[in-house]
């Protein structure tokens, strides 16, 4: 036979990844004035604005009370006093500012880790509302100066009361 003969050429590809390479999720930096920003340098911001999202959000909150509820019922039920809103890339937490630091300290990570996980993202922000709490507004008085101020504010017709009856306040 003449040598015309072809032999075959095998080449050599570099290796390429995979479609079952795990990407980590960057985990968000809880600051101390009430935002946690994410570290989203490969991630698309997540838009609660959508009607699908606002579902999922609902669907784990429930479920993350739900855990709550069978693991330890004090964080359940300071769980169960906490609001939240979401809309664009923002998640914002209502709470009383005597359950702020529990919040933050039991609760928060948690939470934002299911959220995360869920959503496949850590690209949003969550902002706390600490609202004033009528506890700490409701302070009992002690002397009879400070009990006739908390009267008078209940009912202004009693410092005329004591003026026609010349009545004095000892302090």
């Amino acid at each position: 036979m003449s040598g015309n003969a072809s032999t075959p050429v095998i080449e050599k590809k570099p290796a390429t990844p995979t479609n079952n390479t795990v990407q980590a999720v960057a985990q968000p930096t809880i600051n101390t004035q009430n935002t946690v920003t994410p570290n989203t340098a490969t991630q698309t911001a997540i838009d609660f604005s959508s009607d699908s999202s606002q579902q999922k959000l609902q669907t784990i909150w429930n479920d993350f009370f739900t855990q709550l509820e069978q693991n330890d019922a004090r964080k359940a039920g300071i769980f169960s006093l906490i609001k939240y809103s979401a809309n664009s890339t923002v998640i914002t937490f209502k709470l009383s500012e005597t359950h702020e630091s529990f919040f933050k300290s039991e609760i928060q990570k948690d939470l934002i880790k299911a959220i995360s996980t869920a959503f496949q993202s850590s690209a949003f922000t969550t902002k706390i509302d600490i609202e004033a709490s009528a506890e700490a507004n409701n302070t009992k008085p002690y002397k009879p100066s400070d009990k006739y101020i908390f009267l008078l504010s209940k009912n202004e017709k009693l410092d005329s009361l004591t003026k026609k009856f010349n009545l004095e306040i000892k302090s």
